[in-house]
């Protein structure tokens, strides 16, 4: 198989989500520390700069080299609460794409790129990423991607985005 599991960094420190409804979010203790990140990129340099960088964020972060293990490990393991995957991932045949959006199952996929190419975006898009990273990753847009993870959990709750609403109207 082309995936490997790592664990989180060995550092405390960030402040967890807090949550500003009244309603409950299950948000784990600590959250966004341990968000539990798959990363698909064929390039075995770029995976490992990219899991560096989701580390330093204390992510638990589990590497895929292919988009047929990825595939494979998304239907053993649905645990995963944000997916970054490299464009060129998304290069396969539309048998595979289709495969690897019904394995994601509403899990955030966000799209790591190289250069500005347009066509790339809009697939991805298409296939439903929420937000395109360039690359080299950089710890100021990793330590954002859990937000992604917290839009999913409030839509799951039928929660929308804003102040809290009282009463009727």
């Amino acid at each position: 198989g082309g995936c490997a599991a790592g664990g989180t960094a060995a550092r405390g420190g960030a402040a967890g989500a807090r949550a500003q409804h009244h309603q409950p979010l299950a948000i784990r203790p600590g959250f966004p520390n341990g968000l539990k990140v798959l990363v698909i990129d064929e390039n075995a340099a770029s995976l490992e700069a990219t899991v560096s960088v989701l580390k330093q964020c204390n992510y638990q972060v589990t590497t895929c080299k292919s988009c047929n293990s990825a595939i494979e490990l998304l239907r053993k393991n649905s645990s995963f609460e944000t997916v970054l995957t490299d464009s060129k991932v998304l290069s396969k045949s539309d048998e595979q794409i289709k495969k690897f959006q019904d394995g994601l199952k509403g899990v955030p996929l966000l799209l790591m790129l190289e250069g500005d190419a347009t066509t790339e975006v809009v697939k991805g898009i298409k296939m439903g990423a929420l937000q395109i990273l360039h690359k080299p990753i950089v710890l100021e847009n990793a330590r954002n991607i859990w937000q992604h993870t917290i839009r999913k959990m409030m839509a799951e709750k039928g929660l929308r985005p804003g102040p809290a609403r009282s009463g009727g109207a």
